[in-house]
């Protein structure tokens, strides 16, 4: 029921029509903006999202919605023109932004892009992860003052969206830190409690424990088991891959003083694309270890079924060693599994 109402929610927005035109991804025309009614007696009306009072809403008052950022709306009043006001106060459902069910979609479902952008407004920024996936960020403090859904309980929001299939592959939350025991951090994401696969001083790991994600990490803040610096949830298992992807053969190739580690890898999975591989490398001259980094993600896709040279710079001026005395250990490390195309 909580994944329909949020789709029920998100499809009545749908029709103020701001989309994102951030990293190549395509922009949605702008539909007509939608009456909406003022339901609390009075409401500031504000220059910016948490921004100065520039005017005064009562209730019953109707205004045009024409675009939604977290808990804040854009609207155009009769009075004032061009505002802001806080959204449950026109009655639409205050967003949660720590259900995790709300940032990274239900069992079997995945967020898209659209319905990101149309809840959460334009990204504070966006960035290239690797392998056709960029990472949209948000920052839950707002340049005017106030915070994007009206909570402290977070600093950041950052979203690895696949640019073929536009959907949400993982979330990460960064906190502020959120401090209580594990199972009131579960509760807040809306997940029921759950005994974690693994437990260290870095992190509590849940793998196949939940219906909206393969993996969840609670990242522990300096070891302190009763504080919580980042959430990090993957759509589908970060260990998929590894029952999957095959490497066929690893070469490395030297120019100039520049070394690339060449990784053949095969995808036996005829239902995911994989991308933004990390393999961990050491080099040796001889006997002597040089180093040992590990290193992408590499920008080639592993589509379904098919073969690629991933490749993988190491980070050192090899000019000065003979090629012939220059050895190393490859080891693939991670994967992100990436839907079909629809």
């Amino acid at each position: 029921m909580k994944r329909l109402r949020i789709t029920t929610f998100l499809l009545a927005l749908a029709a103020v029509g701001l989309f994102a035109d951030c990293a190549g991804l395509r922009r949605v025309g702008r539909e007509k903006a939608i009456q909406v009614t003022v339901v609390v007696d009075r409401e500031n009306l504000c220059n910016a999202p948490g921004g100065g009072k520039i005017a005064e809403a009562r209730a019953g008052d109707i205004v045009s919605l024409v675009q939604r950022r977290g808990n804040w709306c854009r609207v155009v009043s009769s009075e004032v023109g061009d505002a802001w006001i806080w959204g449950p106060s026109l009655g639409l459902e205050r967003i949660d932004p720590l259900s995790l069910e709300l940032l990274i979609g239900g069992d079997g479902e995945y967020i898209h892009i659209d319905e990101l952008t149309t809840v959460f407004g334009q990204p504070t920024g966006v960035e290239p992860f690797g392998g056709g996936i960029f990472i949209y960020s948000y920052e839950n403090h707002l340049p005017e003052g106030g915070t994007l859904f009206g909570t402290k309980g977070f600093r950041e929001l950052r979203f690895f969206i696949d640019r073929r299939s536009r959907a949400v592959l993982r979330v990460e939350i960064v906190l502020s830190p959120f401090e209580g025991r594990t199972g009131e951090l579960l509760a807040r994401l809306g997940l029921p409690e759950a005994k974690s696969t693994e437990n260290d001083f870095e992190q509590a790991r849940y793998d196949e424990k939940f219906d909206c994600a393969g993996r969840v990490d609670l990242k522990w803040a300096g070891g302190d088991f009763t504080r919580f610096e980042r959430v990090v949830a993957d759509k589908v298992s970060p260990n998929r891959w590894k029952r999957q992807v095959t490497v066929l053969e690893k070469n490395s190739q030297v120019d100039g003083g520049e070394m690339t580690v060449v990784l053949t890898l095969a995808n036996g999975d005829k239902d995911y694309a994989y991308g933004a591989a990390k393999a961990e490398v050491a080099l040796y001259d001889g006997r002597n270890r040089l180093g040992s980094w590990v290193i992408g993600p590499a920008p080639e896709l592993l589509r379904p079924g098919g073969e690629i040279d991933a490749r993988f710079p190491v980070p050192m001026d090899v000019s000065r060693f003979d090629p012939m005395q220059l050895s190393m250990t490859v080891e693939l490390v991670e994967m992100m599994a990436l839907p079909k195309k629809p």
